[in-house]
């Protein structure tokens, strides 16, 4: 097994071998805790766009249905706008 590992990491190292390392100064970061607002989303713009989905197109890739999303859309509101803000904020 060890084995296998060690030539596991010695074709990802070959991969990247001609690569320049990144310079951790090249791109400066924004403060963690400003988030532009332009990025942030409310409850109420989640649930609006939840209630409002069309149920006569196809499911996403989830394949969950159209309708339970838009006849839940105050159940999952919630979670939906804290899971993407937090993303957001942890960038």
């Amino acid at each position: 097994m060890q084995a296998l590992a060690d030539r596991v990491n010695r074709f990802f190292q070959g991969v990247a071998a001609d690569l320049n390392p990144l310079d951790d100064n090249s791109t400066p970061l924004p403060p963690p805790d400003v988030v532009p607002d332009e990025f942030v989303i409310s409850l109420e713009d989640v649930e609006r766009k939840l209630s409002h989905i069309n149920v006569h197109k196809a499911p996403g890739p989830d394949s969950l249905p159209n309708w339970l999303l838009r006849d839940s859309a105050s159940h999952l509101a919630g979670p939906v706008c804290a899971i993407y803000n937090a993303s957001v904020h942890e960038g």
